[in-house]
């Protein structure tokens, strides 16, 4: 399967199109752009090696383990913007970005290990199979 292919893989399509969503979040805020995009690897770095891995896990299982997590933490990082910027707005609410991507590494680590599984799986069943 080529890359263009899987570029077109719903996985793909789906986070990078969090991934704009969240770019575009990031700006409204920013005085700058070159501000923006010196937060989006802390802020969106999960998302951009999800990005990755649904170039790299082309079957079902896989993408649709990578698109719950996508949701999850696109969902998670409006939440938290939110909290940062509107709930309590603090002259620091701009460092609590840096945190962003760690705090989510707990739940899309083992998202992340759920999709590998489920991609060798899928070649090793069909390995065995006549």
């Amino acid at each position: 399967m080529k890359l263009i292919d899987r570029a077109c893989s719903p996985a793909f399509v789906v986070t990078a199109l969090i991934l704009v969503v969240g770019i575009g979040i990031l700006d409204s805020n920013s005085r700058s752009f070159s501000g923006t995009l010196f937060m989006v690897p802390f802020a969106l770095g999960p998302l951009v090696l999800s990005l990755l891995l649904a170039l790299v896990m082309p079957n079902k299982a896989s993408q649709i383990t990578l698109i719950i997590g996508s949701v999850l933490y696109g969902g998670f990082f409006i939440y938290f913007y939110d909290r940062l910027f509107y709930g309590s707005p603090s002259p620091q609410s701009g460092i609590g970005l840096l945190f962003i991507g760690f705090y989510s590494l707990r739940v899309m680590i083992p998202i992340w290990c759920v999709a590998a599984f489920l991609s060798i799986y899928k070649i090793i069943k069909n390995r065995d199979s006549p």
